[in-house]
Parts: structure tokens; sequence; C-alpha cells
């Protein structure tokens, strides 16, 4: 007798995130892949377990039809995990982050209802909560509390899962910044770039070099949500965990293991204090409007310097039984990153580049 596989749906199935965990899971799920551009746009190869049905999430209409077809085949999902979500670096309000991030959300947990999930994995984000004070840690208590249009955005989405919530079991995932052997984070690829090159501010780091994120490779968030998925029947009904090792990773530790990888030597920075770093990405943000072609860094990225988002997600390891691979770290991975760079220049732009949602094509040019 053929064993059912579980069936799982993935929104947002050809980005970054979604693609990798496909090809990690594949073997022992059947798979419904939501995207809006289709297989061939995410490199995923093709799978006899994987079918791939181009949607726009915010469109309910096709949404509905798409699933009723589906239920009709499959009687239930077992699981859905939605990673569709916007995300810009202009830091306005964009109409995109309400269609997408809010109205999509919806739309799937409306899905999700009638399906008869056994759990709904909703991507949230570590970048939804305020940085700590100094001193502090971001944990699964914090609330989403940023204020970009990002994070408002992603909590209005955690909001909509916490209300679904009585109608089947949810779980919020806040990952750290995903990354991969390519790069593909749109903050660090516009610094490697920077740091990497013959370019005369190439060493200069503003304030002291101490502003931090906590980093996770995707191969270890793809594990992560794995287990999330097998051990839902040991969850609650509402979960708030984050993928994610504890701490954070400075500017002045990644550009030191960067240089060292890629010029094989010790490359000292040059740190730029905050003031003058601030007043430097202020006139080139402000020249950059005038002749419209503004840089990646912006005036409203100046308060950020030096901040660290330092974070204790030791209760969701806990609860998981999870930890990262340590050599998956990013510093620990850096030479991975910069072989790729080296072997495959044009794709790990191409790929960096595609990764940068609505940023001119000069965004790369990370200057102050």
């Amino acid at each position: 007798m053929k064993v059912r596989k579980p069936v799982l749906l993935i929104s947002g199935a050809s980005g970054v995130v979604g693609r990798n965990f496909i090809n990690s899971v594949r073997d022992d799920f059947k798979i419904y892949a939501l995207s809006r551009w289709g297989r061939l746009k995410g490199w995923v190869p093709q799978h006899s377990n994987v079918t791939w049905l181009k949607v726009d999430i915010a469109n309910f209409l096709p949404l509905k039809i798409l699933f009723d077809d589906l239920l009709n085949l499959e009687k239930r999902v077992d699981f859905i995990v939605h990673l569709a979500s916007y995300y810009d670096y202009c830091n306005t309000r964009h109409p995109e982050y309400r269609r997408t991030n809010v109205w999509g959300t919806r739309n799937i947990l409306e899905m999700a209802k009638i399906s008869r999930v056994k759990r709904f994995l909703f991507t949230g984000s570590l970048a939804a909560c305020s940085f700590p004070k100094p001193g502090g840690r971001v944990n699964e208590e914090s609330p989403p509390d940023a204020s970009t249009p990002y994070g408002r955005s992603k909590k209005e989405g955690e909001i909509l899962v916490g209300d679904y919530s009585a109608y089947f079991p949810s779980t919020i995932i806040r990952p750290a910044a995903v990354f991969t052997d390519w790069c593909e984070y749109g903050c660090l690829y516009v610094f490697l770039c920077r740091w990497l090159s013959r370019r005369l501010d190439a060493r200069l780091l503003p304030g002291k070099g101490e502003s931090a994120l906590p980093y996770i490779h995707v191969e270890n968030l793809c594990d992560f949500i794995r287990q999330v998925i097998e051990k839902s029947s040991m969850l609650g009904d509402l979960d708030v965990l984050i993928a994610s090792g504890d701490g954070s990773t400075t500017l002045q530790e990644i550009f030191k293991a960067a240089t060292r990888c890629f010029f094989q030597k010790k490359v000292k920075p040059l740190l730029v204090p905050k003031f003058m770093a601030g007043f430097a990405v202020g006139c080139r943000d402000l020249g950059g409007c005038l002749v419209g072609r503004r840089p990646f860094l912006r005036s409203w990225m100046i308060k950020y310097i030096d901040k660290q988002l330092q974070v204790d997600a030791s209760h969701s390891r806990e609860i998981l039984g999870w930890e990262p691979k340590s050599s998956l770290g990013l510093i620990d991975r850096m030479d991975h990153l910069v072989e790729k760079l080296k072997r495959h220049p044009a794709e790990w732009h191409y790929r960096n580049l595609k990764s940068l949602v609505r940023v001119p094509s000069n965004s790369w040019d990370a200057g102050f």
C-alpha cells in the first residue's frame, strides 16, 4: 500500500528561502509551490513531488479557485509555509507592503481555514522588532514594534495569524538575516561589493564598526522550518519562535573576515566617526535625489550606526531541540561566499541584484 506523503503548500516558493526549502524537503512531502513568477525564475529543478502554481496571493478570487481545485484533488493540505513577503530598502510606505504582506497574508489564512491544516507557519522577521537598548536582547516575547513600513506590515501579519489561530495551530517564525553561499542578502551584498573592491573608500566603516545583526544561513533556516513541521504536535496553538543563534555579528567582524578571504591578507578598516559618516550619507542621499540616482545608504539608515540587534533565541532552540550548524555561521562561511564571487562573478552579482527589490541598478554602490 502506497503511503500518502504529507501535503505541503509553500507561498513565495521562488524566493531565496522558498527554493532552498523545497530542495531540502522535496523527497518527503508532496509540495505545491505558489509563486508569482513560476519555477524557472527560482532556479528550482523539476521534481515529481513538486507542483508549481503561478498565482498572486493578493488576488483573492484566483487564489480561491486554485485552492478549490487543490482540495478537490488532495482533500486537505497538511501544512502551509507562508514565505511570500515584500521588502525594499527605501523605507517608504509602498502600497505593496499592505497588498502582499497584509492582504496576501489574510488571503492565505482564509485558504488555510478551509484546508484543515495541521499547522500554519508564518515567516515574520527579527527586523520587525525594535533594536534593544545597550545590553538588552530580543527574544520570543519581544513585540514586533519596529517603526519601519516593513516592520509595521509584519506586525499586522502577526496579528492576523494570532486571530486565525482560533481555527488552526500556528507558528510565527522570526528569522535572523538570511544569507546563502551566494550572499543574497541586500545589506551584506552592498558592503561586500565595496570592501572587496579597489575603491578609495573600500576600507571605510561607519562609526566604530559595531553595527550588528544576527545572521542565519539558509540551510540552517530550512532545517529550522522542517523541525517546526516535524514537531508540530508538541507545539502550542500559537507560538513565536526565533530562527537564529544568540548574539549578533558586527560590521567590523564581517569586514575583517571578508577582506582576509579575498585579499589573502589582513586589512585594517578605517573608522569614520558617526557624525561624519551621517553627514556624508545625508549629502550623498540628497545629491542622489536631485539627479535621480540614489545610493544604497540613505538618510534613514544613519540612526542605526553602531546599533546592535542582539538576540537570545535559546527558548526556541530548547523547544525544538535544534541548534544551527556552527560551520554555517557567517564568519565561518565567508570563504565560500568569496569563492563564489571569484569563480562566478557574473552569476554572483546577478543573483544579488535580483534579490534587491525595487532598488536602483546602482544600489550596490554603498559608499559614504
